[in-house]
């Protein structure tokens, strides 16, 4: 849990817009340092637009939308690479490179977020995939992998910058009950050295077995959720 209230979003009487059309309103919301939480909502409720906002994908409007020191209401398109390798984004396909292995494929995320010492991101591939449990597998295609492994590459690649906030969108959503589990328990042990997480999931069976804040993509904008009502 967070100890030192630093707000990494905060959003208030925000819009997130596609083709200029409000597809969320009325959003306040914020996520400190070392926080995690989930968001939940029915497929189509929003929860991806939300995502999509908050790594500057489509348009946001409001009177404040901040997220990792860089304000969405007027960032600069060539600012948003830099403001995405402060955050993790993990989905819920994979979105693995089907033609490379899973060395390869983290080292593309290198490559395209400015890594160039090739000694220092062979130390930093083994780190994160000694993290996920996955070293054994670092010359393995993406084809080869189990779902759930598939995922936890996708979890490597979203912390090989080491950011301050992971979006984890529908992780779990194509996996089974126990690695599903799995996955959450992997988050949180990445929250508990540090990064918060913000998690969309629409699992209510999760929330049992692993309690944490939720807030709830409902009828065009999000708002707290007591999941024990």
């Amino acid at each position: 849990m967070n100890d030192n209230n630093e707000p990494l979003i905060r959003l208030q009487n925000v819009s997130f817009l596609r083709d200029n059309s409000p597809m969320l309103s009325d959003v306040n919301f914020s996520l400190c340092a070392g926080d995690f939480v989930y968001l939940v909502g029915k497929t189509g409720s929003g929860k991806t637009t939300f995502f999509k906002g908050l790594y500057g994908d489509i348009d946001v409007k409001g009177d404040i939308a901040e997220i990792a020191g860089y304000n969405l209401l007027n960032i600069r398109q060539k600012d948003i690479p830099f403001l995405r390798r402060k955050l993790g984004i993990a989905f819920q396909d994979f979105q693995l490179l089907l033609d490379r292995n899973v060395d390869k494929n983290l080292e593309f995320a290198m490559l395209a977020t400015g890594w160039t010492d090739k000694v220092i991101m062979e130390k930093r591939k083994q780190d994160v995939l000694e993290r996920v449990g996955l070293f054994h597998k670092r010359l393995v295609m993406p084809a080869q992998l189990s779902d759930g492994e598939k995922q936890r590459i996708g979890i490597a690649r979203a912390i090989i910058n080491d950011p301050v906030l992971i979006l984890a969108d529908e992780p779990t959503g194509s996996l089974d009950p126990e690695t599903s589990e799995d996955i959450v328990r992997l988050l949180i042990d990445i929250n508990n050295h540090g990064t918060a997480v913000l998690m969309a999931t629409h699992d209510y069976t999760l929330f049992n077995k692993f309690n944490r804040s939720i807030y709830k993509c409902e009828k065009g904008t999000i708002k707290y959720f007591d999941f024990n009502i």
